[in-house]
């Protein structure tokens, strides 16, 4: 016999059904305004910690940018430009 687990979704405040493969991890249902909370609760989970709080900005992060730019000229002209498939619509 199958047990039917219902958690209450702190976006929404409504009860549903979590996916049964991560049904001990999800936390939010799947309407969108709970997907971008559940986004938005995540980021600051992962903001908060003290070793992420500089991890965009710092010195270190943008000199690998800056490395991998120059090993990699007109990536992103190049990259839009190859794998564009367009399909006549009739």
């Amino acid at each position: 016999m199958k047990i039917e687990r219902r958690k209450k979704c702190p976006g929404c405040q409504k009860w549903f059904t979590p996916d049964p493969r991560t049904q001990d991890r999800q936390r939010f249902c799947s309407k969108a305004a709970c997907k971008k909370a559940s986004k938005a609760w995540r980021q600051s989970r992962w903001l908060a910690k003290p070793e992420n709080r500089g991890y965009w900005g710092s010195a270190e992060r943008k000199q690998k940018v800056k490395f991998w730019r120059e090993e990699n000229p007109g990536y992103w002209r190049n990259h839009k430009r190859k794998g564009r498939v367009r399909y006549k619509t009739t």
